[in-house]
């Protein structure tokens, strides 16, 4: 990318509020470039590792334009952005189809001394022997054919290098058929349903191995995943490392084709996984109601046209449109069938946006269409509102006089617990106007109604007191509590209020005072730390700890946030505080 290109994009991001880095770290999201790069340590195919999206600098212009996260799909770069290719004399033996495709992908079709990749059949032409002379790469068709098919540049390695002369490029499914992964059952459930399951599956049966879509198999060695970064996945299957079950990135099948041997399954990335015994409930509508538990894992391919049958039956299976998708056995189809949900009452924060992508991932599992931006409101059945003082008062109108139903997000999450379809009355928000003033009774009314989740318990018996000062900084931090389970959420002003607080929390009960760091100097507490005992110290943490408390579901420990450091503690003279 050009230098003015690329200040004037960086811009536009920092603008949007997205953190720009120069490489690519843990915390990296998002890959913007303009073409693609083949070079292994190119931060194109470092991104490529990751599984990070690579969009074009479209998408950071569309974001900067409609002021909101726009739809990334129609701004990813091409498979072969960029990258000048040249055919060579052999032209005619590559189809016009394929060169056709190449170019539409952002192939540049040039000559030999300008190009980066030839296209060469086998090793013995005259072509090959040059382009390596001018140190150029050499790839048969079979590698143009195959960045297509994934939509991405691959390097040129394995099968995908240009064969020696006299060796049949690709060949049957018989010749390929290996036994590197002989006794493996890989379940491709998780993967999404089309071309790349089908694409996963015809890599693994090449390797001996064997596939499964139910989920619950006790056979199953391996859960394929197509990894995303930070985005926690829930499986119907338990999770402990005892039971010898490895979840991987699928690219680890990618990497066992390639080498010909079993590829080290540490060396990939790995999906954060959570058990949920019911979150699949929705899958067997996938499958054919006469096709048995056992039939569900594919035998292992034995010829091409056995493979073909197999992909296209499944392809007509998981690619049917909903109305035409046949019931499960007993009668039952996925609980939220036939409903369109839209997920709202949200912000535009990075954790928002992984919470909206999770829950529509959810209602999708549950048979459910999730509505964007641009659905009509005459299709949407249901409004899955998530933060109740959101809500926009003129979309909970227009939903009022059409009869669309709005419930809190609870009633998504019972869904996806029981596997059947709750009754909206008792998640109703319907009577609830998003008034500023009454947002925060709306929130306790709808956390109330609703049926516990996993996140509600972990702080479970524990009192929380926020200071003002704590408040001003993030208001949010007395929801999060309460979404958290917190045995009470309460806020105080001066120290005595505090301390009759503190007072009154029952015992057994955990205990954390969330105050700003500064408070303590020119703050509601100033001049009484010195007061405090050690322990009483002890709970004062800074808001870091409850929002990151929220943000990975788990309860952090109070002396990573203390809010007064070990420095004070050992300057200011230690004294009880007076009854």
């Amino acid at each position: 990318m050009a230098p003015e290109d690329r200040s004037r994009h960086q811009a536009f991001a920092t603008w949007v509020g997205a953190r720009v880095t120069d490489d690519i770290g843990p915390d990296t999201e998002l890959l913007v470039a303009r073409k693609v790069s083949l070079r292994p340590d190119s931060k194109y195919q470092a991104a490529l590792a990751l599984r990070l999206p690579i969009v074009r600098p479209s998408y950071v212009k569309a974001l900067w334009d409609e002021q909101q996260l726009v739809d990334k799909e129609p701004h990813f770069l091409p498979p072969l952005a960029g990258l000048a290719i040249n055919f060579g004399p052999i032209q005619d033996q590559v189809s016009p189809e394929l060169r056709k495709r190449a170019e539409a992908s952002g192939a540049v079709i040039t000559t030999l001394d300008k190009a980066e990749v030839v296209i060469v059949t086998d090793a013995s032409k005259p072509i090959y022997q040059e382009g390596r002379s001018l140190g150029l790469l050499c790839a048969p068709p079979l590698w143009l054919e195959r960045c297509l098919q994934i939509r991405c540049c691959l390097t040129i390695a394995g099968e995908l290098e240009v064969p020696q002369a006299g060796v049949p490029l690709g060949g049957s499914v018989e010749a390929e058929v290996s036994t590197i992964l002989h006794g493996c059952v890989l379940c491709l459930v998780y993967l999404p349903p089309g071309k790349e399951r089908d694409d996963a599956a015809e890599r693994a049966w090449r390797c001996g191995a064997w596939t499964t879509l139910e989920a619950k198999d006790p056979a199953i060695t391996h859960v394929l995943f197509d990894v995303v970064p930070r985005v926690l996945v829930h499986v119907s299957m338990p999770v402990d490392e005892a039971l010898g079950v490895e979840f991987v990135d699928v690219r680890w099948l990618d990497a066992c084709v390639e080498t010909g041997k079993r590829a080290e399954e540490n060396h990939f990335a790995r999906p954060r996984v959570a058990y949920n015994p019911t979150c699949d409930i929705a899958y067997p509508a996938a499958l054919q109601s006469d096709l048995s538990a056992s039939s569900m894992k594919v035998r292992r391919v034995e010829s091409s046209a056995a493979l073909e049958e197999v992909t296209t039956k499944s392809t007509q299976l998981v690619e049917a449109p909903a109305a035409a998708q046949p019931e499960i056995r007993g009668g039952l189809k996925p609980p939220l069938s036939g409903l369109t949900v839209r997920i709202t009452a949200l912000d535009d924060s990075k954790q928002s946006c992984r919470e909206r992508q999770r829950l529509q991932e959810m209602a999708h599992g549950l048979g459910a269409t999730v509505a964007d931006q641009r659905s009509r409101l005459a299709d949407i059945t249901h409004f899955v509102c998530v933060v109740p003082d959101r809500l926009e008062a003129g979309l909970a109108e227009k939903a009022r006089k059409r009869q669309i139903h709005i419930v809190a997000v609870h009633w998504l999450l019972d869904c996806n617990r029981h596997g059947s379809r709750q009754p909206e009355a008792r998640y109703s928000m319907r009577d609830a106007a998003p008034l500023p003033t009454q947002s925060e009774p709306l929130l306790e009314d709808a956390v109330t109604k609703a049926s516990p989740c996993v996140a509600a318990t972990v702080l479970a018996k524990c009192d929380i007191l926020v200071s003002p000062w704590a408040l001003g900084v993030e208001p949010k931090l007395t929801q999060m509590a309460k979404e958290l389970g917190a045995t009470s959420v309460r806020t105080w002003r001066t120290p005595a209020e505090l301390r009759s607080l503190l007072q009154a929390s029952s015992e057994g009960q955990t205990r954390a005072v969330v105050v700003e760091k500064d408070e303590t100097r020119q703050g509601s507490l100033e001049g009484c730390v010195e007061k405090w005992t050690p322990e009483l110290r002890s709970i004062f943490v800074q808001p870091s700890w409850l929002s990151e408390t929220y943000s990975q579901r788990r309860r952090l420990p109070l002396s990573s946030f203390a809010a007064f450091s070990g420095a004070e503690d050992t300057e200011s003279p230690l004294r009880v505080a007076p009854e």
